[in-house]
């Protein structure tokens, strides 16, 4: 399970800090950005894991909206 895991670079952020400039939003979400397509770029593909990575279409359509909505704010 643990290699299934991304670790983002967060470190100096608290989970409750709401008060970050505009500049250390932008530079954790870059470095959040940076440390998935690390982790995505040594994968070969999660499919050949297995079935537990089936994904209907229906669930990689709501996971993809999700995800934009989510770069888009």
């Amino acid at each position: 399970f643990a290699q299934r895991v991304v670790h983002l670079p967060a470190g100096g952020y608290s989970t409750t800090q709401f008060d970050m400039t505009d500049e250390e939003r932008e530079a954790l979400v870059a470095a959040g950005k940076q440390a998935m397509k690390d982790y995505l770029g040594e994968r070969t593909s999660l499919e050949a894991a297995g079935p537990i990575f089936e994904v209907s279409s229906m669930e990689r359509s709501l996971a993809n909206e999700a995800a934009l909505d989510i770069l888009q704010r």
